[in-house]
């Protein structure tokens, strides 16, 4: 059999190998993808740990000029961890690379990066209205403000979060 009927046949069996998918010209390019992927989300996780470290040690995890940037280093850490394991079990050996952790990990990547997505836009709405600052003190007591204002802002982060879960799942569950 030639080459071509040869890879055709492992293929269409019940073992996926990485010749099914890619030439190895693309397997160099993508352990290179992988290295950069594991250096680059080692320096993340050390920036996005040491920011959550220093909000707890210095206990500002609940001040509201911390706690978006302490929301999003939680999303960062975690997608960091899922991109060093991702990459690192390519790494390891791509040819028994298990399509169950490929899948379950690229799911959870991209729930993360949507999670990340939504807390940089809180972050970032939550940075206008502090420079805009709108007076509710003439319409509002303090306590009023203090609750409303916990509600709301439990309520945004909340959403952040569960909106692409959701999303993701019902995306899972319509194409499985």
């Amino acid at each position: 059999l030639s080459e071509a009927m040869e890879e055709q046949l492992v293929c269409e069996g019940d073992v996926l190998e990485r010749s099914c998918y890619m030439n190895q010209q693309d397997v160099g390019i993508f352990d290179a993808v992988a290295g950069v992927r594991i250096i680059s989300s080692m320096l993340g996780l050390l920036g996005s740990v040491s920011i959550i470290f220093l909000a707890i040690v210095k206990r500002l995890v609940f001040s509201p000029e911390v706690h978006p940037i302490f929301m999003l280093s939680l999303a960062d850490t975690m997608l960091s961890i899922l991109w060093i394991a991702g990459a690192g079990l390519w790494l390891a050996d791509p040819d028994s690379y298990n399509n169950v952790w490929c899948y379950a990990i690229t799911l959870m990547t991209v729930i993360l990066v949507c999670v990340a997505i939504n807390l940089t836009l809180v972050y970032a709405i939550f940075a206008f209205i502090s420079t805009v600052r709108t007076d509710l003190s003439n319409v509002l007591t303090r306590s009023v403000q203090r609750v409303l204002s916990f509600k709301f802002i439990s309520l945004v982060y909340a959403i952040a979060w569960i909106f692409p879960i959701v999303a993701v799942m019902s995306v899972f569950g319509i194409t499985q």
